[in-house]
C-alpha cells in the first residue's frame, strides 16, 4: 500500500514538473492560457485519478487498493531531457567561445597599435576532461590601425 502511494506521489510530481517545463516552454500568444488550462486538468486528473474508485457505489472501502497508472514515460522524458542538456551545453560553450572573442579584440584593440583581422578560437569542449574550457589553438591575424595621418598620406601618394 506506501508503494502505491509512494508510486502516486512520484507521478503527480512528475506530471507538475512537465507542467512546468511546458510552462516555461511555451511562448506567450491567444493561446497561453488555454495551454495553461489543460496543463492544470492534467495536475488535477493526475491527482484524482487513484481517488476515483473511491465515490464509485460497489467498492467496499477495506478491500480498495490504488491503482497506479503511469500516465507518464519516464524514459521518454529522460532521454528528451538529456538531449536538452546536449543541446544547453552546445550553447554555453558557443556562448563561451563569442564571449573570450571579443573580449581578446576588445583588449588587443585598446592596448595595441593594430586591429584584429579575424581571430579563431578552439577549447576544449570535452566536459569530462580536467582541461575543459581551456584554449587549445589561437590564431589571431592583426592589420595596422588606419590613422588620419596615414590615409591622407597615401591620398598624397597616390596623387603624385
Amino acid at each position: 500500500m506506501l508503494s502505491v502511494i509512494s508510486l502516486w506521489v512520484k507521478q503527480i510530481v512528475m506530471v507538475v514538473m512537465f507542467a512546468a517545463f511546458v510552462d516555461f516552454l511555451i511562448p506567450e500568444n491567444k493561446f497561453f492560457r488555454y495551454i495553461k488550462v489543460f496543463l492544470g486538468l492534467l495536475v488535477m486528473i493526475t491527482i484524482i485519478n487513484p481517488l476515483i474508485p473511491l465515490f464509485q457505489k460497489d467498492i467496499a472501502l477495506n478491500e480498495m487498493s490504488l491503482v497506479y497508472k503511469d500516465l507518464v514515460d519516464t524514459e521518454d522524458i529522460m532521454h528528451k531531457s538529456e538531449i536538452l542538456n546536449m543541446k544547453n551545453n552546445e550553447l554555453s560553450i558557443k556562448q563561451y567561445k563569442d564571449h573570450i572573442e571579443r573580449y581578446l579584440i576588445q583588449e588587443i584593440t585598446e592596448i595595441t597599435l593594430y586591429d584584429v583581422k579575424n581571430l579563431t578560437l578552439e577549447i576544449d569542449e570535452d566536459h569530462f576532461s580536467e582541461n575543459f574550457g581551456k584554449i587549445t589553438k589561437l590564431s589571431i591575424i592583426l592589420s595596422e590601425k588606419q590613422t588620419e595621418k596615414k590615409k591622407v598620406k597615401s591620398k598624397e601618394e597616390k596623387i603624385f
